[in-house]
């Protein structure tokens, strides 16, 4: 097992790894398009499932929104609910990226 850096939630940690072995099953032509662009290295596939677990939570709490809003067909959002939603995104970026800032900068303290 070795270190690596990770992030988890905004916040860059030391985390180990483990090595697995994984067996696909492509078809001829889609594994000589994934070799000839690099999808089959081990850095490749790591940076492909680390993207979609990160990106697992926040797609489920889209889809999970997006069918709570065609359950109300009959009532469009006005400009108001709508700039209060993108404002309340912004404020939880900015929460997140100050908190990430203040974290970096005291790791490296």
């Amino acid at each position: 097992m070795a270190n690596l850096s990770c992030d988890l939630g905004g916040i860059e940690r030391q985390c180990e790894s483990m090595s697995i072995t994984v067996q696909l099953d492509l078809s001829e032509s889609v594994a000589a398009e994934a070799r000839v662009r690099g999808l089959l290295e081990p850095q490749s596939l790591t940076q492909m499932v680390e993207r979609e677990v990160k990106i697992d939570k926040p797609m489920r709490e889209f889809r999970a929104m997006v069918e709570q809003m065609r359950a109300h067909p009959d009532e469009p959002m006005t400009m108001d609910e709508i700039q209060g939603i993108v404002n309340d995104v912004r404020a939880e970026r900015r929460v997140r990226r100050e908190s990430h800032r203040r974290n970096s900068k005291a790791s490296l303290l």
